[in-house]
């Protein structure tokens, strides 16, 4: 359990940053590089140093963890210090609007919405109303854009609009939420021009495609709604499925059934299993595994609540190549410490926060409350009776 202490340190450590930064004493430039070398370098030399002091391990470890979380955050925060180069900079507001040109490619595919598409777009350069020449900039941008200009994934468009922020409703940071994602901008009124096609990286062109024709088998062999709710099952593509239906599974509670989830990952994995453990032997059976979920996780989106699942599953299946003994809990501290060291604003997806309660409730509580209850229900019923009780606890 001492890795799982190191890794709540390192949390705590990204959400001290948070509140520090909240409070102006963390920010782009402060603390400097030579103050994070003197604060790490102590817990540092005290972990040297103790190696005749067990006691002093823990701790020291621990502090170095959490001031390497509070490091992480400062080079990720929500809204970084941008520079002439970030597309973020060049955001106007509704008093002072910013007029401009911007030229990228299409680096997911659109999300449809009724008639409208929204478009994530990767920024390449950017004209501003009263300059003649292109700036080159970095940057992700979201736009919403009518459906019939038919934009797919490797478009290069040329965007005429005007760049904002995202709104802080009373409710809902939505500037927070797009953060968390890398988008910083939006672009408000867009007029597209496309330039070309075909300008995305193969691998993903290939799966994107893949997954159409997945897409479109199932509206082929079945009708609606079934169709789409197939689709949001199997492909996390929830845009097909019917509004009336999406609101029944949500007022009886079951909507956590269409949202990918661990139990997707678990399925496909025991199925990649059992089909490669046969063909070519346990122990060689694990790349094809490991592949499988990586390549599905891509597929369905990468979610907050699937790449911990991913995670996970890799673990567990890594444990058994090595023949070494592995530990839920341990599993799943881990995919938070590597989900937050890539992105440490994953510490506030919703997603991932109940994705991670819920799976650690289930390995603190489920084993000793169904071995209680089975316990007395078989001393009370027959054992037909009780396997089937125990069967719908666990369920």
């Amino acid at each position: 359990m001492t890795l799982v202490w190191l890794i709540i340190a390192w949390a705590t450590g990204i959400w001290l940053a948070r509140w520090a930064w909240s409070m102006g004493v963390v920010s782009c430039d402060a603390p400097g590089p030579l103050v994070w070398a003197g604060l790490l370098a102590l817990p540092a030399l005290a972990l040297i140093l103790s190696r005749n002091r067990r006691a002093w391990r823990l701790p020291a470890a621990a502090i170095l963890l959490l001031l390497l979380g509070a490091l992480r955050f400062q080079l990720s925060p929500f809204l970084p210090c941008f520079s002439p180069t970030d597309l973020a900079f060049h955001n106007g507001s509704l008093d002072n609007p910013t007029w401009t040109t911007v030229t990228g490619v299409v680096v997911k595919p659109p999300e449809a919405r009724d008639t409208r598409v929204r478009i994530r777009l990767r920024a390449e350069s950017l004209t501003l109303a009263n300059q003649g020449d292109p700036l080159p900039v970095d940057g992700d941008a979201l736009l919403t854009v009518d459906r019939a200009l038919g934009l797919r994934y490797g478009d290069r468009i040329a965007v005429h609009g005007r760049l904002e922020d995202a709104p802080v409703f009373e409710d809902f940071d939505y500037r927070e939420y797009l953060a968390r994602q890398g988008v910083h901008t939006l672009v408000q009124q867009p007029q597209v021009t496309v330039l070309g096609h075909g300008y995305g990286h193969r691998f993903w062109e290939a799966l994107y495609r893949f997954r159409d024709h997945a897409q479109a088998v199932i509206a082929r062999l079945l009708p609606e709604p079934e169709s789409g709710l197939l689709t949001g099952i199997l492909l996390g593509v929830e845009t097909g499925i019917d509004p009336a239906l999406y609101d029944m599974f949500n007022r009886t509670g079951v909507s956590h059934i269409i949202v990918i989830s661990g139990f997707n990952i678990t399925i496909v994995a025991g199925l990649l299993t059992a089909i490669f453990a046969r063909l070519i032997g346990g122990k060689r059976a694990f790349w094809p595994v490991i592949g499988g979920i990586i390549l599905y996780t891509l597929l369905v989106g990468a979610d907050a609540a699937v790449v911990r699942a991913a995670i996970m599953g890799v673990l567990v299946a890594l444990a058994v190549y090595l023949n070494r003994r592995s530990t839920a809990a341990v599993s799943l501290f881990v995919a938070g410490f590597l989900m937050t060291l890539l992105n440490p604003l994953t510490l506030w997806d919703v997603g991932f926060e109940l994705s991670f309660i819920a799976t650690l409730s289930l390995v603190m509580f489920a084993t000793p409350m169904t071995q209680w209850f089975e316990a007395r229900v078989n001393a009370r019923l027959p054992s037909s009776v009780a396997r089937t009780a125990t069967g719908f606890l666990n369920d």
